[in-house]
């Protein structure tokens, strides 16, 4: 189907992707036939969403259709070869721009949804990471806490074995002093009994 642009009343080769209308001078037509795949040159593109698409009726263009947007600075006027094709056309041209405003609805409630997701992602991450630092901190302490209790307790260990060598010397000194007293009253006492 091949649609006609109004102003100066020429055929032109039209192809409507996704919520936006290309359109070709007609020779790409044949090409576009024959090799199943589009130029990604247009002469000219017309985004469909919002816009609103209705028959027209002018004299000079039967088959006529009007596209307007409150953006454009005017209206396109676009003309079918038969009442058939205009009423495809109509058909495909305001389902493109419909499309396009629920996405965009959709997509605008997707964001939202994604923003008030990575807003609990970053909440919950913050609480991961202040739990986190808390524990690293206790952990921290407990394990200063740790290296010196092990620190007292090599000093204590240290004190024990200075006492008990301290204890040994003693008991050696009282067994001395104790032989030593022994000999003393062996030898003071008389023998001649």
């Amino acid at each position: 189907m091949s649609l006609s642009w109004c102003p100066q009343g020429l055929p032109m080769f039209f192809i409507i992707k996704e919520s936006f209308l290309l359109y070709y001078s007609e020779s790409e037509k044949k090409s576009f036939e024959t090799n199943k795949y589009f130029n990604i040159h247009p002469k000219g593109v017309i985004p469909l969403g919002g816009c609103l698409v209705e028959a027209k009726e002018e004299p000079s263009m039967p088959y006529a259709m009007k596209i307007s947007h409150q953006d454009f600075h005017g209206n396109i006027l676009l003309a079918a070869e038969s009442e058939f094709e205009q009423t495809q056309w109509l058909e495909m041209l305001q389902e493109s721009g419909k499309v396009t405003w629920k996405n965009a609805q959709l997509g605008e409630a997707m964001i939202k949804s994604l923003e008030a997701q990575g807003l609990q992602l970053a909440k919950e991450k913050q609480e991961y990471l202040d739990k986190l630092m808390e524990e690293t901190e206790e952990l921290c302490l407990q394990r200063e806490q740790r290296e010196e209790l092990e620190r007292l307790n090599q000093v204590l260990e240290a004190e024990k074995q200075q006492f008990e060598e301290v204890v040994q010397e003693l008991k050696m000194e009282q067994e001395q002093i104790k032989s030593l007293f022994t000999f003393w009253l062996m030898m003071s006492v008389p023998w001649d009994l």
